[in-house]
């Protein structure tokens, strides 16, 4: 995954339909390359346009359901966002 950085529309959703598809379906994917993902997901979150506000949250869902770490940072990006603030800091910690 080249890190989401696809400019057109539905390219860039592809990149988040792929890490929920990571999310879904390899039960045996470390946590390191989801919290790369969220890193990602955290930095592309303010995009205004509706297919990649839906798929940024879709892959925030899912990489939060697969265990309580990743589900506490999930929250943590999502609290964020609901606050108006546009990035979360800590998701790296």
């Amino acid at each position: 995954m080249a890190g989401a950085i696809h400019r057109e529309e539905y390219v860039k959703r592809a990149d988040f339909v792929l890490m929920v598809t990571l999310a879904v379906h390899d039960k045996g994917a470390g946590d390191a390359e989801f919290i790369k993902f969220l890193s990602i997901i955290n930095r592309e979150a303010s995009d205004d346009r509706n297919f990649i506000k839906k798929a940024t949250n879709w892959a925030l869902r899912q990489i939060g359901k697969r265990n309580p770490d990743l589900n506490k940072k999930a929250i943590e990006i999502s609290e964020a966002r609901a606050s108006g603030r546009s990035r979360c800091r800590s998701i790296l910690a």
